[in-house]
């Protein structure tokens, strides 16, 4: 067992949410410094050209100011994020009691394709009766999958 210690810079984006200052999106650019150790925190030599690729993935904390609360049925994260065209997402950062969405930043504004867990993936989806299971597309039906799946 090693430690891998990588020296870099921090790139936290910002908004402003009912007047507070909320961190939306952060990136890690790493630098040059790559230093390596053992458990005690001495220097060791690693053969670099065996290590798996190990990307530098930042969690944001859960900003919530009241509201209704996400619990994942598949991992228990409280993270949501809204899915559109192709590749782009949002987190929902907060959703309150009247179904109004606060959103961490957005990369797109087309459809809407799903609301997922943000951890595992986990879709929302609702079934009528008579028909097929659907992925969940509007607000009011996110609300109503919370306030019926999340105690």
């Amino acid at each position: 067992m090693h430690n891998k210690i990588t020296t870099g810079f921090v790139i936290q984006k910002y908004t402003i949410l009912d007047g507070k200052y909320i961190c939306v999106g952060q990136e890690f650019i790493a630098g040059d410094q790559v230093d390596y150790e053992n458990l005690n925190g001495k220097p060791v030599e690693i053969d670099t050209t065996k290590e798996n690729f190990q990307p530098f993935d930042m969690v944001l904390k859960q900003v919530a100011t009241g509201g209704l609360k996400f619990v994942c049925p598949s991992c228990q994260s409280n993270r949501l994020e809204c899915c559109e065209d192709g590749p782009y997402n949002s987190e929902v950062l907060n959703i309150d009691e009247d179904g109004d969405f606060d959103f961490g930043e957005i990369n797109a504004s087309g459809d809407v394709d799903r609301f997922q867990c943000l951890h595992c993936g986990y879709v929302l989806t609702s079934k009528e009766e008579g028909f097929s299971e659907y992925n969940i597309t509007e607000h009011d039906e996110v609300v109503e999958w919370i306030k019926k799946n999340c105690s």
